[in-house]
C-alpha cells in the first residue's frame, strides 16, 4: 500500500503524518500505523483523512490538539510503499 507521508513539529512534539483515505480512521488503520512504524521509529504516528467536514484523526495518542494545530500545507509528503521495508540510513557500530 502506497501513502503520502511527512515529518512536522507540533506543539513542540515530532510527529509522522500519514494521509489516508477516511476509511483507515477506525480501527482499519492500526495495521496501517504497525506498517509505518519502521520508517518513522523515533516519532508518534498519526493518521490524517481530509473530509467535507475538515480533517479527522487516529493514533495510538490523543489527537484533538495536534489535529487542531496542525497545517498540512507546510509538511513536506512524500510517497511510502508500506508493503517495502526502508532501507536503513547506515549501519550500526556493533
Amino acid at each position: 500500500m502506497k501513502v503520502r507521508a511527512g515529518e512536522v513539529t507540533v506543539a513542540d512534539t515530532r510527529l509522522a503524518i500519514i494521509l489516508v483515505d477516511l476509511k483507515y480512521i477506525g480501527s482499519a488503520g492500526d495495521r496501517i500505523i504497525e506498517l509505518a512504524q519502521p520508517f518513522f521509529p523515533h516519532v508518534g504516528i498519526m493518521l490524517v483523512a481530509i473530509d467535507d467536514n475538515g480533517f479527522e484523526a487516529r493514533a495510538y495518542f490523543h489527537t484533538a490538539t495536534f489535529l487542531a494545530l496542525l497545517q498540512l500545507e507546510e509538511i513536506d509528503f512524500v510517497e511510502i510503499d508500506l508493503d517495502t521495508p526502508p532501507v536503513p540510513d547506515e549501519e550500526l557500530p556493533f
